[in-house]
C-alpha cells in the first residue's frame, strides 16, 4: 500500500500538466480582458460606449469560463471567473441604487403607508384592549375574594411598595432599554406575521388588556394609583400604541386573506404581506424609542411633567406619523409596494 500510495500523490500524469499549461496560457492571453472587466464593473458611471465595452467583455469572459469547465476544470479559475462575472452580472443587470431619495420614500411613503392601511384595525384594538383592562380592574376591585385568589394581599402590598418600582431599576439603564426593547420587538413582530391565523393577535392583546387590568387594580387597591400612572405614562403611552398597532396590522393581514377583493387570494396576501411587513420595522423603530423611555426616563429623578410630556409626545408622534404620512401617500396614489420592476409579473387571470 505504501509503495502504490506515495507515487499517486507526489507525481502528476501527463494530463494534468497539460491542464495546468493551458490554464496558465489562458490567464496569460486574456489577462488584459480580465482586468479591463473588472475595472469596468467596479467603475460608478459608464459612458455608452464602456456599457457596450462592459457587455461585450461579459459574453467573451463567459465563453472563457465554459471552455474552463469543460475542457479543464481547474478549481482556482472557475473561482476566479465566477466572481468577474458576477460582478459584471451586477453592473449589466437592473438594481436599484440606495440614493437618498429611496431611502426618504421608504422612511416617509412605505413605512407610514404599512401602518395607515390597518390605521382602524389599530383604533379598534386599542378601544377594545382599553375597555378590556378597564372592566378587569373594576371587576377585581369590586370582587375581593377573586382578587384574594389571583394575587394574595401580601403579595399586593409588595408589589405596590417595592416590586412595582424597583421592577425599573433592577438592571442598568441600557440593559433594561435594551431588554424591553429585544422582546416587546419581539412580540410586535410575531403578532403580525402570524395574523394569517386571526386567533395570535387577538391573545396578545388579550392577554396585555388583563395584565394591564390587574397591575392597576393592585395599585389603586393599594392606594398607589397614582404612582401607577407616574410610571407607566412615560414609556407605556408609546409602547402600548405600538402593541394595539402591532394587533391591527396583524389583524389586516387575516381580513385581506378572507376578503382579498377582487385579486386573487395569493396576489392579495403578496401585495398586502409587502406592504405590512414595513409596519414590523416602523414598530421596531418606535419601540427602541419606548425601550430608550423606559430604560432611562421612567427611572429618573425628572419631574413628573416632563416625563408624562415625553411619553406623550412620541407616543402622539406615531400616531400622527400613520395618520398624516400614510394619508398624504394614499390620496397621491401611492399604495406603498414596491415597484412594478422589483415584483414581477402576475399572469392573468379571469
Amino acid at each position: 500500500q505504501g509503495r502504490s500510495f506515495f507515487p499517486m500523490s507526489c507525481s502528476k500524469s501527463p494530463q494534468e500538466k497539460s491542464t495546468r499549461v493551458d490554464i496558465d496560457a489562458l490567464r496569460q492571453s486574456h489577462k488584459d480582458q480580465w482586468e479591463r472587466l473588472g475595472k469596468l464593473a467596479s467603475k460608478r458611471i459608464l459612458s455608452a460606449k464602456e456599457t457596450d465595452e462592459l457587455i461585450s467583455l461579459y459574453g467573451q469572459v463567459g465563453q472563457q469560463l465554459s471552455a474552463v469547465r469543460s475542457q479543464a476544470p481547474d478549481p482556482d479559475a472557475i473561482v476566479e471567473l465566477s466572481r468577474l462575472l458576477s460582478r459584471a452580472r451586477g453592473r449589466i443587470g437592473y438594481h436599484q441604487n440606495a440614493r437618498a431619495t429611496n431611502v426618504r420614500r421608504f422612511v416617509t411613503v412605505t413605512m407610514p403607508m404599512g401602518l395607515y392601511k390597518a390605521r382602524w384595525f389599530s383604533v379598534g384594538v386599542m378601544v377594545a384592549s382599553l375597555a378590556v383592562s378597564l372592566i378587569c380592574a373594576l371587576y377585581l376591585l369590586n370582587n375581593m375574594t377573586v382578587f384574594d385568589l389571583l394575587v394574595p394581599p401580601a403579595t399586593r402590598r409588595s408589589i405596590a411598595q417595592s416590586q412595582f418600582v424597583g421592577y425599573y431599576s433592577q438592571y442598568a439603564h441600557s440593559e433594561f432599554a435594551s431588554q424591553v426593547w429585544t422582546n416587546n420587538a419581539r412580540v410586535a413582530a410575531i403578532s403580525i406575521i402570524s395574523g394569517l391565523t386571526g386567533f395570535f393577535p387577538i391573545l396578545v392583546q388579550w392577554q396585555n388588556a388583563l395584565n394591564v387590568g390587574l397591575m392597576g387594580a393592585v395599585m389603586s387597591e393599594q392606594g398607589e394609583i397614582g404612582k401607577f400612572f407616574a410610571y407607566i405614562s412615560p414609556h407605556g403611552l408609546l409602547e402600548l400604541s405600538c402593541v394595539f398597532m402591532s394587533g391591527g396590522v396583524g389583524l389586516r393581514l387575516f381580513w385581506t386573506m378572507l376578503v382579498p377583493g377582487r385579486r386573487t387570494r395569493g396576489q392579495a396576501l403578496a401585495q398586502e404581506g409587502r406592504v405590512l411587513v414595513s409596519a414590523v420595522i416602523s414598530l421596531t423603530a418606535a419601540l427602541a424609542v419606548a425601550g430608550a423611555l423606559e430604560g432611562f426616563v421612567t427611572p429618573s429623578d425628572l419631574p413628573l411633567w416632563i416625563k408624562i410630556t415625553l411619553g406623550a409626545s412620541a407616543a402622539v408622534g406615531l400616531w400622527a406619523y400613520t395618520f398624516i404620512l400614510g394619508r398624504r401617500a394614499a390620496l397621491q396614489g401611492d399604495d406603498g409596494d414596491l415597484d412594478p420592476s422589483q415584483i414581477g409579473a402576475y399572469a392573468a387571470q379571469a
